[in-house]
């Protein structure tokens, strides 16, 4: 992590603290100073449309399994593609599993920084909503649910949608 001064209101004298970059990796650095202390967290993830954004799926193989398995490198190491990072395609199969396995560290992590008096607040929307309750449940547990808050993202849907357009998304809340 890098403090930018320049860019900060009051650097020296606030208490908070403004983060920007890959969620995972910020959440780890995090833990060391932070356990235990944060107050509110919020969470925009991808919303799992199966074009909007790409991850990695697999978490439970080392760096060097990850490339050879996805194609990325041969097994001498050298790089076959511009890219380690693979789209989570609907016709993947894993499909919702793939979108899980991403959000349950990030969760996992967050829940070890919250302060006992602490809260997260997630945004999703339709695709993945019962999905990331269920996620939140087990990490965060059922009774610390404090609400689900709509929000009507905009008036009337898209003209272009295939079937019924939503105009509603979610927040989450949830207290440690």
């Amino acid at each position: 992590l890098k403090p930018e001064r320049a860019e900060s209101v009051d650097f020296d004298g606030t208490e908070n603290l403004f983060i920007e970059g890959d969620n995972l990796e910020v959440l780890k650095t995090l833990q060391r100073a932070y356990y235990g202390k944060v107050k509110m967290i919020y969470i925009d993830p991808p919303y799992n449309t199966g074009n909007d954004f790409v991850y990695h799926d697999k978490f439970s193989q080392s760096r060097r399994e990850y490339d050879l398995a996805s194609g990325w490198r041969d097994s001498e190491g050298n790089i076959k593609q511009v890219s380690g990072l693979q789209k989570n395609t609907k016709d993947s199969g894993h499909f919702h599993s793939n979108w899980l396995n991403m959000m349950y560290p990030r969760m996992k992590i967050a829940h070890g920084l919250m302060h006992d008096s602490g809260v997260v607040f997630v945004s999703i929307d339709d695709r993945e909503f019962s999905n990331l309750c269920h996620l939140m449940w087990e990490i965060w547990g059922r009774e610390n649910h404090i609400a689900t808050l709509k929000w009507k993202k905009k008036r009337k849907p898209s003209f272009l949608d295939k079937h019924i357009g939503s105009t509603i998304e979610y927040i989450l809340v949830f207290a440690k």
